[in-house]
């Protein structure tokens, strides 16, 4: 499975710790994932087909108004992204109702954020977690449950990254019990004041 950094007209391929890089240097991506088991196929596969052994490749998750090229294309260009690593999770995440993949401003750094989790996984939930600037702010135990709904008030003052102390991002983070992952695409905070 590659895991891919998608920067406007900055496609990027990498592991985790390239997110790390490209946000402290001010770049505005999102993330997709995509597997090399099956050419000219993409997200053509059985999830039990893969047997002990096996890899599920990783698949993108697209927030797009309608499934038709135009949106689908639209929803890329506006980093509306997740990546999961093979099983189909669902991830819905947003700050102060705003989506993956959105820029959006806050007046002061020390003024709340809203994050709201949607998740539906494909076995049952080990653990989610809430990063925000490269650490957790929240980790909530998957208890077993196979969906779950999340709520969480973020008070703290955002500090901002190194190239740019008004730019910030959440993102969110998903382990199953069977391994299987999902991660949603930042949602980047700036402060104006």
């Amino acid at each position: 499975m590659s895991f891919s950094v998608l920067a406007k007209s900055l496609p990027v391929t990498g592991n985790g710790l390239a997110l790390a890089a490209f946000s402290n240097i001010g770049i505005v991506f999102t993330v997709a994932t995509s597997g090399t088991s099956r050419p000219a196929a993409p997200g053509n596969f059985e999830e039990t087909s893969f047997g002990a052994g096996g890899d599920a490749p990783g698949l993108a998750g697209v927030w797009a108004s309608e499934l038709s090229r135009g949106a689908i294309f639209e929803a890329l260009w506006n980093r509306r992204t997740y990546a999961v690593s093979g099983s189909r999770i669902f991830l819905d995440s947003k700050v102060n109702g705003n989506m993956m993949g959105d820029e959006f401003a806050l007046s002061s750094a020390d003024q709340r954020r809203d994050v709201r989790i949607v998740i539906a996984g494909t076995s049952s939930i080990k653990r989610v977690e809430l990063i925000h600037n490269n650490m957790i702010a929240k980790r909530w135990a998957g208890n077993k449950k196979w969906d779950m709904e999340l709520g969480f008030q973020h008070t703290g003052r955002l500090e901002g990254l190194t190239a740019d102390v008004r730019t910030n991002y959440y993102y969110v983070r998903v382990l199953q019990d069977n391994g299987h992952m999902a991660w949603s695409g930042p949602v980047w905070v700036n402060v104006s004041g």
